[in-house]
């Protein structure tokens, strides 16, 4: 449950305080927001060091370890009375030991606050010497954060917020209300920009009061009859309710966290800040911040949610042992995984050769140039990716900037319904000040957490990235930092006139940022993306008979269970009836067919389609039927299918 700390899995290696690797598990396996122990993403750790987990100083957790105790005590609250479990350390150990045959020294055990952790991923990476650090997360506080001359941080707590008093509390009060769930958030924050924040002040008004001191008051007894009457008085979720409540919402966040900040600037007189915590999250809530003026500079973490606590603990578990971190502010998060690292890249792309056409080339920054330029929509993968929610140019999507309909076209394109969703425009940071015309305060904005005003009279010349108040959420590109995407724009400029692109996280719905070659292979098919470009190949789609896709090898993800039910009917015979479960948070069954779930029933991994369909004796209309049932499931996540190596090097 979120409560007990079981999402956002991620696993960070540190060296001497600097960040050797850091992956999160999702990108692994495959869940969003994993709540699986982050057993692969240290698997990709250790290897990335060369290590072993014997070889390891510290391993360190990103919650204390009486919280991790009583957690332990909560989720096994509903077992047999009188049945032991093990504490948090035991259990660490337990795992470490069945997942990498090595069991660690209890003295290297490390258990940190869990706040603490996010208010360390932020302030060690900040740059600042000295500032205020705000964790905006279910519990959180502001902290006086100081670099001492030998490099080593300290965070000493000014104030505590409690789950209580959380603005998570007001939010996910409201957010039903939307017709959202627990991890929506986002999905409200985007919304608001279309709404009017005036509508439903007065409203949102009534559950919370400010008061001296920074501090505020939720008052959400009164949450529940206050929103179903707006819903009576508004006939349901109709979208501009929707959006004038998300904007409500919103300026009502931002009225409590300004009102919290003035007094804490006022009364420690620190000018600069940094920003942790899922509500860290909220482009809008940050870029009222920065505007409000009370700070010279605002450092939002760009992975300020619960994966970023993996980075807190390891620089905390770091200094422990005596290495300061870096003193300047964080620049880039390549630190997971490159094309490269399972093979040969063509190698890796041959086995998909039936189903795509891959063709190799000499200057890919300039060929994306001229896709994007031409109107097409290209998936891109390239160098280590990025940690973190955003994809900053290893793992992307990108389009043409100036077609206004490109952002809700490239959403559509990766199958997502929130077509509202804003998306980045990439820029180059020698730019920046011809977008926005502004020359004060931060130089740069590489993580795509502001949203800043462009000029209005070059508005026209960027579209897709806009909000309807003429902001747009920039990324700015260095080119020390980031060659070959500041090469993509210097084309771009020389071709169109205008250095800047649409820019998305490569992913589906539903599921998170790709990480492999295969991921990418795999999006691509299941999306309506014109191209793809993984390292100096491009790839296009191949026409494809279902023969040719039954050659491929079918598989059940790790997380996914096949269910079969005796349905015994009015007839009192016994009727099959599957489906498939996830063991990774509460997702509703996915009901399957009768001939799938036999089929998965009886599954021969090292067997092609065609095979396991002519050993179940489907044929004829049957068989497309079930293809095209598994072909679904696959756009979805909830099957694999993989070429057949061995037909290929036939």
């Amino acid at each position: 449950m979120p409560g007990n700390y079981t999402y956002d899995g991620a696993a960070v290696l540190v060296e001497d305080g600097i960040v050797i690797a850091a992956m999160e598990e999702e990108r692994l396996n495959r869940v969003k927001r994993s709540n699986k122990f982050p057993v692969e993403a240290i698997r990709y750790c250790l290897s990335s060091g060369g290590l072993q987990i014997s070889d390891l100083d510290r391993i360190a957790y990103y919650v204390d370890e009486n919280a991790a105790n009583n957690a332990l005590d909560r989720m096994f609250a509903t077992a047999a009375p009188g049945t032991s479990h093990p504490d948090a350390r035991a259990l660490f150990s337990a795992v470490l030991l069945r997942e990498f045959g090595s069991q660690p020294d209890p003295a290297k055990l490390a258990f940190y606050e869990h706040k603490l952790t996010h208010a360390a991923c932020a302030m060690h990476q900040s740059g600042f010497d000295s500032c205020l650090v705000c964790v905006l997360d279910n519990a959180g506080g502001v902290y006086h954060g100081t670099r001492g001359k030998d490099g080593l941080v300290s965070l000493d707590p000014i104030t505590a917020t409690e789950p209580a008093d959380s603005l998570q509390k007001l939010c996910h009060a409201v957010l039903p209300n939307l017709g959202l769930g627990f991890f929506d958030e986002y999905k409200a924050y985007g919304m608001a920009p279309y709404g009017q924040s005036g509508k439903y002040q007065a409203e949102l008004g009534q559950l919370y009061e400010l008061h001296a001191g920074g501090r505020y008051e939720l008052k959400l007894a009164q949450a529940a009859p206050l929103l179903q009457s707006l819903h009576e008085r508004e006939a349901g979720l109709n979208d501009a309710f929707r959006q004038d409540l998300a904007a409500s919402l919103q300026e009502a966040l931002e009225r409590i966290v300004l009102h919290m900040l003035a007094h804490h600037r006022a009364e420690s007189g620190a000018n600069k800040l940094c920003l942790a915590g899922g509500m860290a999250e909220n482009v809008g809530l940050a870029t009222a911040i920065l505007e409000a003026g009370l700070f010279d500079d605002v450092f939002v973490h760009p992975v300020a949610y619960d994966a970023g606590c993996a980075l807190g603990a390891a620089l905390l578990a770091s200094q422990d042992l005596g290495a300061v971190s870096q003193p300047d502010r964080v620049t880039h998060l390549r630190w997971g995984s490159a094309p490269e690292d399972l093979g040969p890249l063509d190698q890796q792309i041959s086995a998909w050769s039936q189903f795509v056409a891959f063709e190799p080339v000499s200057d890919v920054a300039r060929l994306a140039a001229e896709l994007v330029s031409g109107g097409s929509t290209l998936g891109w993968i390239a160098g280590r990716s990025e940690f973190g929610t955003h994809a900053l140019g290893s793992r992307n999507a990108f389009a043409d900037i100036g077609n206004p309909s490109n952002s809700a076209h490239l959403h559509q394109c990766l199958g997502r319904d929130e077509t509202y969703r804003p998306l980045a425009a990439v820029v180059r940071e020698d730019d920046l000040e011809f977008w926005t015309g502004s020359t004060g305060g931060t130089p740069n904005f590489p993580f795509q957490t502001f949203a800043l005003p462009i000029r209005p009279d070059l508005r026209a010349r960027i579209p897709a990235a806009l909000d309807r108040d003429g902001r747009a959420r920039l990324q700015t590109v260095a080119r020390a930092s980031s060659q070959v995407l500041w090469e993509i724009l210097t084309h771009l400029q020389e071709i169109s006139g205008t250095a800047a692109m649409l820019s998305s996280s490569l992913n589906r719905s539903s599921e998170p940022t790709v990480e492999t070659v295969e991921d990418a292979i795999a999006c691509f098919l299941n999306s309506k993306l014109d191209y793809l470009i993984i390292g100096h190949f491009v790839a296009s789609r191949v026409p494809v008979e279902q023969e040719q896709r039954a050659t491929m090898l079918l598989a059940l993800p790790p997380h996914l269970q096949l269910l079969k039910i005796e349905d015994y009917g009015q007839g009192c015979k016994s009727k099959p009836v599957f489906a498939l479960r996830s063991t990774a948070g509460e997702v509703a069954d996915q009901s399957i067919t009768r001939q799938l779930g036999q089929l998965l029933t009886d599954l021969d991994p090292a067997a092609t389609l065609a095979q396991q369909f002519e050993r179940d004796s489907l044929y004829g209309s049957v068989q497309r039927s079930v293809m095209a049932e598994i072909e679904v499931l696959w756009s979805r996540g909830l099957i694999k299918l993989r070429p057949n190596r061995n037909l290929v090097l036939a």
